[in-house]
């Protein structure tokens, strides 16, 4: 019975892959990330115009900011560090 509920299950794609669904989000998440580590070089003019300010100082406060937020967010996603793809900080 249960054999036959899975198999229906795959069938109709109510189960993934874990191999290709990891890859799906890592996919993903690479996406976000590129996307967030491109933002303040894309916006910093921009922005640095409307506040006059200084753009490569705006670009470099606003990267710093990204680059803590992503720390954080790959911390509280791997918090022992078990996904072995970042190296230690020093």
């Amino acid at each position: 019975m249960e054999a036959q509920r899975l198999s229906l299950d795959e069938t109709k794609r109510r189960l993934v892959n874990v191999t290709e669904a990891n890859a799906a989000l890592d996919e993903i998440g690479s996406t976000v990330r590129d996307a967030l580590l491109n933002w303040p070089a894309r916006v910093s003019g921009l922005i640095a115009a409307e506040m006059g300010v200084d753009p490569y100082l705006l670009q470099t406060i606003l990267q710093s900011h990204i680059n803590g937020l992503l720390t954080e967010a790959a911390d509280r996603f791997d918090p022992a560090g078990l996904g072995g793809d970042r190296s230690p900080q020093s």
